[in-house]
Protein backbone atom coordinates (compact mmCIF):
# COMPACT_ATOMS: atom_id res chain seq x y z
CA UNK A 1 0.00 0.00 0.00
CA UNK A 2 2.66 2.51 1.02
CA UNK A 3 4.95 1.69 -1.90
CA UNK A 4 2.09 2.23 -4.36
CA UNK A 5 1.18 5.49 -2.63
CA UNK A 6 4.79 6.66 -2.81
CA UNK A 7 4.98 5.85 -6.53
CA UNK A 8 1.90 8.01 -7.07
CA UNK A 9 3.39 10.86 -5.07
CA UNK A 10 6.66 10.64 -7.01
CA UNK A 11 4.78 10.63 -10.34
CA UNK A 12 7.38 8.34 -11.85
CA UNK A 13 6.22 7.16 -15.28
CA UNK A 14 8.50 4.11 -15.06
CA UNK A 15 6.12 2.63 -12.47
CA UNK A 16 3.13 2.42 -14.84
CA UNK A 17 3.86 -1.05 -16.32
CA UNK A 18 4.33 -2.44 -12.82
CA UNK A 19 1.18 -0.84 -11.41
CA UNK A 20 -1.32 -1.74 -14.13
CA UNK A 21 -1.52 -5.48 -13.26
CA UNK A 22 -2.07 -4.53 -9.60
CA UNK A 23 -5.36 -2.78 -10.41
CA UNK A 24 -7.22 -6.05 -9.81
CA UNK A 25 -5.60 -6.67 -6.42
CA UNK A 26 -8.35 -6.79 -3.80
CA UNK A 27 -6.29 -5.02 -1.14
CA UNK A 28 -4.61 -2.20 -3.04
CA UNK A 29 -6.50 -1.85 -6.34
CA UNK A 30 -8.10 1.44 -5.31
CA UNK A 31 -4.73 2.89 -4.32
CA UNK A 32 -3.18 1.70 -7.58
CA UNK A 33 -5.89 3.50 -9.56
CA UNK A 34 -5.25 6.67 -7.56
CA UNK A 35 -1.49 6.38 -8.13
CA UNK A 36 -1.95 5.93 -11.88
CA UNK A 37 -4.07 9.06 -11.96
CA UNK A 38 -1.40 10.98 -10.08
CA UNK A 39 1.34 9.75 -12.41
CA UNK A 40 -0.67 10.97 -15.39
CA UNK A 41 0.61 8.54 -18.01
CA UNK A 42 -1.85 7.72 -20.81
CA UNK A 43 -0.55 4.13 -20.94
CA UNK A 44 -2.68 3.49 -17.85
CA UNK A 45 -5.99 4.26 -19.61
CA UNK A 46 -6.75 0.74 -20.93
CA UNK A 47 -6.05 -0.80 -17.52
CA UNK A 48 -8.18 1.79 -15.77
CA UNK A 49 -11.04 1.15 -18.18
CA UNK A 50 -10.77 -2.56 -17.39
CA UNK A 51 -10.85 -1.70 -13.68
CA UNK A 52 -14.29 -0.17 -14.20
CA UNK A 53 -15.56 -3.76 -14.23
CA UNK A 54 -14.01 -4.55 -10.84
CA UNK A 55 -16.56 -5.82 -8.29
CA UNK A 56 -15.13 -3.45 -5.66
CA UNK A 57 -16.90 -0.09 -5.78
CA UNK A 58 -13.88 1.70 -4.30
CA UNK A 59 -11.67 0.47 -7.15
CA UNK A 60 -14.26 1.58 -9.71
CA UNK A 61 -14.56 5.01 -8.10
CA UNK A 62 -10.79 5.45 -7.97
CA UNK A 63 -10.52 4.36 -11.61
CA UNK A 64 -13.12 6.95 -12.62
CA UNK A 65 -11.17 9.65 -10.78
CA UNK A 66 -7.92 8.59 -12.43
CA UNK A 67 -9.52 8.55 -15.89
CA UNK A 68 -10.84 12.05 -15.26
CA UNK A 69 -7.35 13.26 -14.26
CA UNK A 70 -5.96 11.72 -17.44
CA UNK A 71 -8.69 13.42 -19.52
CA UNK A 72 -9.32 10.02 -21.10
CA UNK A 73 -11.73 10.10 -24.02
CA UNK A 74 -11.87 6.35 -24.66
Amino acid sequence: FYAVHLLGRLRDHRAVPTLIPLLMDADIGHNVAWALGEIGDARAVPGLITALGNPDALVRTSAIGALAKLCAEE
